[in-house]
């Protein structure tokens, strides 16, 4: 991946460490899980950037995201299941780094870089896009987190499905989709992998209950969202402001039955 991809990569997780923290994580804790994210991003985003190459920026980072999450929740359960170990999440990070440095020490520094370029995308439709994406959902997300405090014990203004889902990642953390707290000895067919994730990053360190179901997945959400609506709008259209419209109306949706 370019220098670019990897500038992009973390100042954007900045913003998953930095929501937690305002908003009532410890920090040493969101910097872990901020670890956590950061290493299954940047394996995606380099999966994905030798997948596709001639891929944007924004496309590399937003796939990654999607792919490295998926990736390592898929490896985490395997793990799970056979050894009842939490670590297993981390097979798909290393495995990435392995294959980086063995194609690194291959072709070497200058050959490697020069063959990962991707299509520069640092335009003003494409910030723009960005920009109108990540403000308004950030605002959305700190507007939602005040129903649900951490550490009070005060479930007045949680939505009563809150509970079921963090039951149910915890559930998919432990056994696996294959058994199930509330089924036991039955295969979950709800659709439970984001929850898997949540539960399973949220279980490898420890951290308080909802942490992550109600501060990082949805920055986590809403940032490989964004990039991923950039990146194909502006594959599509050459207007100034479609990539702005098009996060907005994805934003937004959330609050009128589309999302």
């Amino acid at each position: 991946m370019t220098r670019r991809v990897h500038s992009a990569l973390i100042a954007l997780l900045v913003l998953v460490v930095a929501v937690p923290v305002l908003t009532g994580v410890p920090a040493s804790t969101a910097l872990v899980i901020g670890g956590i994210v950061g290493a299954q991003w940047w394996a995606g985003s380099w999966a994905w950037s030798r997948i596709r190459p001639a891929a944007s920026e924004w496309e590399i980072l937003g796939i990654g995201l999607a792919l490295g999450t998926a990736a390592s929740t898929f490896s985490g359960l395997a793990v799970s299941m056979v050894a009842g170990v939490p670590w297993g999440w981390a097979v798909m990070p290393v495995a990435v780094a392995i294959a980086a440095l063995v194609r690194r020490s291959q072709t070497g520094a200058g050959r490697d870089s020069g063959t990962e370029r991707s299509v520069s995308d640092v335009s003003v439709p494409a910030i723009l896009g960005l920009s109108v994406g990540l403000i308004s959902g950030l605002a959305a997300i700190v507007w939602a987190v005040r129903s649900y405090p951490l550490l009070s014990g005060d479930w007045s203004r949680f939505h009563p499905d809150m509970g079921f889902f963090e039951a149910l990642g915890n559930s998919l953390a432990f056994w696996g989709p294959a058994d199930s707290i509330f089924t036991p000895d039955s295969v979950v067919r709800y659709h439970w992998l984001v929850y898997a994730w949540s539960g399973q990053v949220q279980g490898s360190i420890g951290a308080e209950s909802f942490t992550v179901l109600t501060r990082v997945l949805p920055i986590v959400a809403l940032i490989g969202a964004v990039l991923v609506a950039v990146a194909w709008t502006r594959e599509l259209s050459r207007s100034r402001w479609a990539p702005a419209l098009a996060v907005a109306l994805l934003v937004a949706g959330g609050f009128v039955g589309a999302g």
